[in-house]
């Protein structure tokens, strides 16, 4: 392990994303790796060659809320240097992302092994014909969720379920069946699944039209979904990414406390928060409200939206508009730079002191021009010109 890993340990377990066990456990783990790379029957591998990671298990039980908050994977975020390629950088985060992921992985999988021990497979199908489903609610401790529209009426989820505490298979199915709640009345459907001994990988099959409401929540596990339409969209996970494309809600907001978000398609108003993450948002909003603690926060925009209140303490801010739009924008940053580069921008502010810098500006010339506030603590906030051929 070099200087500079060792370096980024210590300073994740400073900023409280990594308990001193963990710390003790990967720095052991890497020093017994280190060893082994020095004998001659191991074919050393080169860094970036991804390697695959052991399935992921049941949670450890949390005692009380504030312990199931600790459950944070911690991201290194390198600083660029204006001298390097841009693909040396991102080459460069990516490798820092999967070293860390990979390695509290593998330190919270053996946690769970020496808490919960074997486990016990089950898989099983919830069928219901005919459906007219106006509202869908989710609730799973532990397990992946993904949503996937189809053209029939029926709702169909599939689940791939490990039961831990059993000691043979009959009984891990028995115990399956009476920890999960599904029910389906007046048009609104339930899953639930809140047991922390069972971790349920789920893909659920609903009709494509338009719901009224749906609500997605997980503690520990990602969400995806795909062409996707509620009127309302309510959509958290305590420890897992949450991934939408093609989505078409009127109002939507999506919550997580250590993970990625990714929104591409279209709503009147989006909300998105994280803490420890990244947010990517593309598509035709009107309203939105994106903040991030521990991240950078990329929003490219498809239309002339009403106004964009952007939010990180420890990360930069990249906005792009369409090249017409017109707009009223104020940004702000301690230590990182403010840049637009937009045509035919005027500038009405520009401060650059030492640990506050202020830039408003204004584009177009509408009655009713768009609002952008974009704030970054430590990272800079550059706006520019929407690239169509560009995904975010």
């Amino acid at each position: 392990m070099s200087e500079e890993q060792r370096k980024a340990i210590l300073n994740k377990v400073k900023e409280g994303t990594l308990t001193i066990d963990e710390a003790l456990v990967l720095l052991e783990s890497e020093h017994r790796s280190e060893k082994q790379q020095q004998e001659p029957s191991f074919q050393e591998k080169p860094f970036d060659e991804p390697v695959k990671p052991k399935a992921a298990d049941a949670p450890k039980e949390a005692d009380s809320p504030k312990e199931e908050e600790r459950f944070l994977s911690p991201h290194v975020h390198i600083v660029e240097d204006e001298d390097e390629p841009r693909s040396h950088h991102s080459s460069k985060k990516m490798r820092w992302s999967d070293y860390f992921g990979e390695a509290v992985g593998k330190i919270r999988n053996l946690d769970l092994d020496l808490n919960f021990g074997s486990y016990e497979e089950v898989h099983h199908t919830f069928l219901y014909h005919d459906t007219a489903l106006h509202e869908f609610d989710v609730y799973l401790y532990n397990g992946d969720f993904e949503v996937v529209p189809t053209t029939s009426d029926e709702v169909r989820i599939e689940c791939h379920a490990r039961v831990y505490n059993v000691t043979y298979k009959e009984q891990a199915k028995q115990q399956f069946m009476k920890q999960t709640r599904v029910d389906f009345e007046d048009g609104r459907f339930t899953f639930r699944l809140e047991e922390k001994t069972i971790k349920a990988d789920c893909k659920v099959y609903i009709p494509s039209h338009k719901l009224d409401r749906i609500s997605i929540k997980l503690f520990n596990g990602a969400l995806k979904g795909n062409n996707i339409a509620s009127k309302t969209a309510y959509f958290k996970s305590t420890n897992g990414g949450i991934s939408q494309t093609q989505m078409a809600f009127d109002n939507v907001e999506v919550e997580t406390v250590n993970g990625h978000i990714h929104m591409e398609g279209q709503s009147d108003s989006i909300d998105l928060e994280t803490v420890n993450g990244t947010i990517l948002a593309r598509g035709a909003f009107q309203r939105v409200v994106s903040s991030s603690f521990h991240g950078n926060i990329s929003v490219a925009l498809e239309n002339e939206a009403e106004h964009l209140k952007i939010n990180t303490t420890s990360g930069s801010i990249d906005i792009r508009l369409p090249e017409h739009v017109a707009v009223t924008g104020k940004l702000h940053s301690t230590f990182g730079d403010l840049n637009v580069n937009l045509p035919e921008v005027r500038v009405l502010e520009d401060v650059k002191e030492v640990v506050k810098k202020r830039l408003a500006f204004e584009k177009g010339n509408s009655p009713t021009p768009m609002l952008l506030v974009a704030t970054a603590r430590t990272g800079g906030v550059t706006v520019h010109t929407i690239d169509k051929e560009r995904t975010v």
